[in-house]
């Protein structure tokens, strides 16, 4: 699960540093009251346009945010 731009980046470090090998299966978790990304389609393009073509992408988004975070994730394949 990655919440942020942050544990995106640490994700990254990771494989790059052979810690973990591809593929890489995340699920970006938007919307969260505190620590964490909102849930809008910019902050989704965001992470999705940053993870390397290793990661196998999902999202979700919390309470009034999860339908937005489908669609925006199924739009963005």
């Amino acid at each position: 699960e990655i919440f942020d731009e942050g544990m995106l980046s640490i994700a990254k470090s990771y494989l790059e540093r052979g810690i973990i090998e591809a593929p890489v299966f995340c699920q970006f978790v938007l919307g969260l009251a505190a620590g964490g990304m909102e849930a809008t389609v910019e902050n989704l393009y965001y992470l999705a346009s940053h993870a390397p073509k290793e990661f196998i992408w999902s999202v979700t988004g919390i309470g009034t945010g999860h339908l937005p975070m489908v669609y925006a994730g199924l739009a963005l394949g």
